[in-house]
């Protein structure tokens, strides 16, 4: 038995919480066992294997992750199991609920680690049409990266720009009292799709760009992220029964902003994750939009250099081996909190490639005529947790560009 560990924050208990399930959808139908055996492939490469492991509490009660040497019916490196349906997916009793391809802009209600799956999926690809050579080698797979950052940092250690966010003993109590008072009154999240087309996204971008210019004249930049967090901000600000601040938690992916792990090649599955906190006033909320993504466009430049993304992984690693957990709550205990994740750059549309598997089809309804994304490809695809979401919590989550250039979201409002 191999025993490859689980690094502090991925240790924390609120990380442990969370049961995530994802569904992808494909007009096209896949061979299921060149995708299984594809798959196995992958996690005999290297460390890959640490992927098909089994988590086990050691006598710390720290978590590791356990691999057998050798695979069995009894020890598998993966379950896998798959039905087939006598119908199309629009005919379906549930599927015709999802939208279709090239479906118009609006909202629709959807019943039913991200980085981690956008990294498997995108190297399965690779080994499913014989590219195993472009595999990239797991990075920390025994070392932890994000401990290894904090040892080689030598300068002077600066304080988070986070603690004066700090809730407080006062804060946690406040937090307690709203707790129960919403679980009585049961605030009826929906977890939703909304689906924008680009057109739509770029008039929201030169709305917000022009309210700068008329404020101050200067041109000022903010990027298309921005502009959405500021949109899901005034959301979930006007659905308030009464005005409140708000503070936007945005989801940071350290792999994309740390020179050092950026430009390492190799590929990382523990997580590298920062949250940015933006603290807006009542009255900013219903402030032109530009100043709203201008103000989440400041607070993530200032908290995400890297003298301040070291200082959030040392509160966060010191927090969690004392308490157990990440600290994640800070700004207004009255605010509505929303977090956001915006996975564009990870571009699940086009990284996920399983045309190697797909079975060739005389059906009118896949053909190239009807379809806008190539063969192997996904239309779109669908998280959830398993797990209750927190009462404070609206997450919007941006899933990417799909391949008719609209912008998909997915979150509870």
């Amino acid at each position: 038995m191999d025993i490859y560990p689980a690094h502090v924050l991925d240790n924390a208990q609120n990380y442990r919480k969370i049961l995530m399930s994802y569904m992808f959808r494909f007009n096209d139908i896949p061979d299921g066992q060149q995708l299984v055996d594809s798959l196995l492939a992958l996690l005999k490469i290297g460390d890959w294997r640490k992927l098909s492991g089994r988590f086990r509490l050691n006598e710390n009660g720290k978590l590791e992750i356990h691999v057998p040497r050798h695979f069995t019916s009894e020890a598998p490196a993966i379950t896998y199991s798959h039905q087939v349906f006598a119908a199309s997916v629009d005919t379906h009793a549930l599927g015709k609920w999802l939208p279709p391809p090239g479906h118009h802009s609006g909202v629709r209600q959807c019943s039913g680690l991200r980085d981690f799956v956008d990294i498997r999926l995108r190297n399965w690809s690779l080994v499913l049409n014989n590219r195993t050579g472009d595999v990239l080698p797991l990075v920390g797979a025994r070392d932890d990266t994000l401990e290894e950052l904090l040892v080689r940092d030598t300068g002077q250690a600066e304080e988070s720009v986070l603690d004066k966010l700090s809730i407080g003993l006062l804060g946690s109590i406040v937090l307690l009292i709203r707790a129960i008072w919403m679980t009585l009154r049961d605030p009826g999240y929906e977890r939703r799709v909304v689906i924008l087309p680009q057109d739509e996204v770029s008039r929201l971008c030169v709305q917000a760009r022009s309210d700068l210019k008329m404020q101050g004249g200067k041109e000022l930049f903010i990027s298309e992220a921005d502009v959405l967090a500021a949109w899901a901000a005034r959301m979930v600000a006007a659905s308030q029964p009464r005005p409140r601040p708000v503070t936007i938690a945005s989801v940071i992916n350290l792999r994309f902003t740390l020179d050092t792990l950026r430009e390492t090649s190799g590929e990382y599955i523990h997580n590298l994750l920062q949250l940015a906190y933006v603290p807006i006033a009542p009255g900013h909320t219903t402030a032109p939009l530009g100043i709203t993504a201008l103000a989440h466009r400041q607070q993530v430049t200032e908290q995400c250099t890297k003298s301040q993304t070291l200082a959030y992984i040392r509160m966060q690693r010191d927090h969690t081996k004392a308490t157990g957990d990440l600290k994640l709550m800070f700004g207004s205990p009255r605010a509505a909190f929303l977090k956001v994740n915006n996975l564009i750059r990870l571009d699940f549309f086009h990284n996920i490639d399983f045309s190697s598997a797909v079975i060739p089809s005389d059906d009118p309804g896949i053909g190239v005529g009807t379809r806008q994304n190539p063969a192997g490809t996904i239309v779109d695809y669908f998280t959830l947790s398993l797990n209750q979401a927190t009462i404070f919590t609206s997450d919007p989550c941006v899933l990417g560009k799909d391949h008719c250039g609209r912008i998909q979201m997915l979150g509870t409002f």
